[in-house]
């Protein structure tokens, strides 16, 4: 049907895609009905299956984890934090800019109220398995790994809108796009500069878990004026523009260009 090789990666990675967002809807469907926490054994048992599945199609370039050493993961997850208060900082914007934003923003708070805040100190493990590990390594290894691999034949910048894109399309709801979109366009160019998706793993690692165990137990943002907000988020970005470079610069010479450009 496609005659264009772009066409096709396009294609498939537009599948793949809607395939894991049908996956990740079972998922959140089977935690409501049970328990919050099975959402990171469901994430980690589907991660384990995808793996089986591309090595037995021979394909195993696609689980290539590009460039790691302890310098890189210790940047990549300061750049994670950077992140992750920039992105909090952004979706609070938007729900002040836009009033239909504030009942979904409320809707999602509530929901997962529970997990994130536990009484018993002990949860706290289980809160990272649930929202660091499983999404963190498998939603990775999908995007920055498989999705990224199928774009092959895209030019790196292509590939990496194109890859941040879809990842925010894995967040539904409207007032996570944008600000998902724009912070997840720093842990791809790392993955695309380090040739591999065990990099940004780290990054989405921290990002999840501050905004999972961290900022729960902080002052909430809302109670900041907005151009404290501004100031905040702007410092934010000058933070991780300068992390990502950091982390950039930690990686080798032979690692700078992408398998797939190779």
């Amino acid at each position: 049907m496609f005659q264009s090789p772009r066409l096709v990666a396009l294609a498939q990675a537009i599948g793949t895609t809607l395939l894991a967002l049908t996956a990740l809807a079972l998922a959140g469907a089977a935690t409501h009905m049970l328990n919050p926490y099975l959402q990171g054994a469901l994430a980690t048992l589907a991660g384990g299956v995808g793996v089986a599945l591309l090595v037995a199609a021979g394909r195993p370039s696609y689980l290539a984890l590009g460039a790691i050493s302890p310098g890189l993961a210790l940047r990549a997850l300061l750049l994670g934090v950077a992140l992750a208060v920039a992105g909090s900082v952004l979706i609070e914007l938007e729900r002040r800019a836009i009033p239909a934003f504030a009942a979904s923003m409320l809707e999602l708070e509530s929901h997962y109220a529970e997990l994130l805040r536990p009484t018993d100190p002990r949860a706290i493990p289980a809160i990272l398995l649930s929202v660091a590990v499983a999404p963190a390594f498998a939603e990775e290894l999908l995007f920055r790994g498989v999705i990224r691999s199928q774009l092959a034949s895209f030019l790196p910048a292509s590939r990496i809108l194109i890859v941040a894109a879809l990842f925010a399309s894995l967040h539904v709801m409207p007032p996570l796009l944008l600000p998902i979109f724009i912070v997840s366009l720093f842990w791809t160019t790392l993955g695309e500069r380090a040739g591999g998706w065990l990099a940004p793993a780290f990054v989405h690692f921290a990002f999840n878990g501050f905004n999972g165990v961290v900022m729960p137990r902080l002052a909430s943002t809302e109670e900041l004026p907005t151009s404290h907000l501004l100031l905040l988020g702007g410092a934010m970005f000058v933070a991780a523009a300068l992390l990502l470079r950091w982390a950039l610069a930690a990686i080798p010479p032979q690692s700078d260009a992408s398998p797939v450009d190779r």
